[in-house]
């Protein structure tokens, strides 16, 4: 297995829950995996060599409609999210009521406010 193939691996087996009736938005695995790089200071794959390795060395399949889908697999939990002073908890909240859009919204609310501080 490759480097980044051990490292897409590491990603899904610390963030990710193998679920069978689960999908998942390719592009919100691939931000999480973003996330999870960077927090880690690691490098990071391409979206195309993630879905390679993801396809390929994990096994998971792809679904699309509307958008595309991982099918069988969901986020654990946000990855390695950066606390700012008890945010950590509704960032957590947000997304484990499955709403992404949520937690971004919230993400930008805090910024936001940083950024009418300054």
């Amino acid at each position: 297995m490759s480097d980044v193939a051990d490292q897409v691996k590491r990603f899904l087996d610390q963030c990710t829950v193998k679920d069978p009736k689960a999908r998942l938005r390719v592009l919100d695995l691939y931000s999480a995996y973003v996330s999870w790089s960077a927090s880690s200071l690691e490098p990071r794959a391409t979206n195309i060599l993630f879905s390679r390795c993801v396809r390929m060395e994990i096994g998971l399949k792809r679904f699309k409609s509307d958008v595309s889908w991982w099918i069988g697999i969901k986020l654990a939990k946000p990855a390695k999210a950066v606390s700012n002073g008890g945010g950590l908890e509704a960032l957590e909240a947000a997304w484990q009521a499955a709403s992404p859009t949520a937690a971004l919204t919230f993400l930008l609310s805090k910024i936001s406010a940083i950024g009418a501080k300054q």
